[in-house]
């Protein structure tokens, strides 16, 4: 059986599960969504004719790994799709998803620690200007959630059909700040870094590589400019 394979890479709290849907939702045959959690020789046999694997937030070596595994075992690679939030929006839902769920043992490993993710925020951002894997497709959160004709300008490229029949999400159950929002169209999702005392944000995400990619990936947004004085 012919097998083809479609990459998702992301930070978590990057609105990654607006986008494994909206992915699957623009091809035309049964796509499935598996998590890269098991290596790609437990995995690589398991997995289904049409598969989208999603890695989150996992270094771009481990995606190199699979990638590998699908040339040496007839596994067609559809494209890499790396998705990004600005990094003031995405600290902001990640502090507080972790704020709220830091009893958790699973949160305490090294991938999950803050500065560890600010590293793989610009090794991902790097990858816009200087793709490092081929069929990369990079994608910025904030202009797929704003804008249809670049929703179907990525469509063009991953998928056989546009659909916005999954637009709405993130659903009320995947935010951070879920006690605070009604509908989905109505959700300041592009001002969460306003929601967050600035001083406590202010020092980590100071870094000038970090600034500098946000600038050339989203532009001098207000929190860019609040962020970089």
């Amino acid at each position: 059986m012919e097998r083809e394979c479609g990459i998702f890479v992301g930070n978590s709290r990057s609105g990654t599960h607006a986008l494994h849907a909206w992915i699957i939702d623009q091809q035309i045959e049964d796509w499935t969504l598996t998590k890269a959690r098991l290596s790609c020789e437990s995995l690589g046999p398991r997995m289904k004719k049409h598969t989208l694997l999603a890695f989150e937030s996992q270094p771009l070596e481990e995606v190199e790994t699979y990638i590998q595994y699908f040339a040496q075992n007839d596994i067609e690679l559809k494209f890499v799709f790396i998705l990004l939030r600005d990094p003031f929006n995405w600290l902001a839902s990640y502090l507080e998803f972790m704020r709220k769920y830091r009893g958790k043992r699973s949160l305490k490993k090294k991938r999950w620690r803050v500065d560890f993710q600010i590293e793989l925020w610009k090794e991902y951002a790097r990858q816009f200007s200087e793709p490092r894997i081929p069929k990369t497709i990079c994608v910025s959160y904030n202009s797929w959630f704003t804008s249809e004709e670049y929703r179907r300008t990525i469509s063009d490229k991953i998928g056989n059909r546009f659909s916005e029949a999954t637009v709405k999400i993130p659903g009320k159950s995947r935010s951070s700040f879920e006690d605070e929002e009604e509908d989905a169209s109505q959700r300041a999702v592009l001002d969460r870094w306003s929601s967050r005392k600035q001083h406590k944000c202010r020092k980590i995400v100071s870094d000038p590589e970090l600034l500098s990619l946000c600038k050339d990936i989203s532009g001098a947004t207000d929190a860019y400019r609040q962020y970089s004085k």
